[in-house]
């Protein structure tokens, strides 16, 4: 190093400019930064961020969706345990026979005939179909309806047809054909109630 400086001492002012500009050049096209590259790379870091926020938006609406499918899953899973304890899996064709008997003779209806439909399964549920003729008044067929519909296993009527003679008079007995439908809970196979 000593050597190096030695050399520089006894340069001329003119040599010592001359190696000055081949110095300052050579720093200039080999070491010099202008932040070109600084600001390209700030750039691409800004890009990059905003990809990353965009993901998470992203991931926090899937986690809000995730959070509404599961408190949706939760509630029906709810209602499913609700309306399956409600639902018979015993029940048979001549419990809803004997139950559609006693609410006729409650009401004073006069059935006339039951007729068994073949159920229907659909999932997890097994309907049950009965037709039922009858005849009443109306504030007995009223009747009928309403208290078939409010026993504790779930009874439905599907549909229903009244018939009244050509001249109606007041507490004259009207016909009626009802569709009376119960519901059978069917776990799935290898499922413990």
């Amino acid at each position: 190093m000593n050597n190096f400086l030695m050399r520089m001492a006894s340069m001329t002012t003119r040599k010592a400019m001359f190696f000055g500009l081949i110095a300052t050049g050579l720093w200039y096209t080999l070491m010099f930064n202008d932040g070109s590259e600084l600001q390209a790379r700030i750039q691409r870091i800004e890009q990059d961020l905003q990809t990353e926020r965009a993901k998470e938006r992203e991931s926090d609406a899937a986690l809000k969706e995730i959070a509404a499918v599961q408190a949706s899953l939760g509630n029906l899973s709810d209602q499913f345990r609700t309306v399956s304890a409600q639902l018979p899996t015993d029940i048979q064709m001549a419990e809803i026979i004997r139950t559609v008997d006693k609410v006729s003779q409650a009401t004073g209806l006069t059935v006339k005939g039951k007729e068994p439909r073949t159920s229907i399964k659909q999932d997890m549920i097994e309907i049950l179909p009965l037709r039922v003729s009858a005849e009443g008044t109306f504030a007995e067929i009223t009747s009928f309806f309403y208290y078939l519909s409010t026993i504790e296993r779930i009874v439905r009527i599907k549909s229903f047809k009244m018939n009244a003679p050509v001249e109606f008079r007041r507490n004259q007995r009207l016909s009626l054909d009802a569709d009376v439908v119960s519901y059978k809970f069917v776990p799935p196979e290898g499922s413990k109630r």
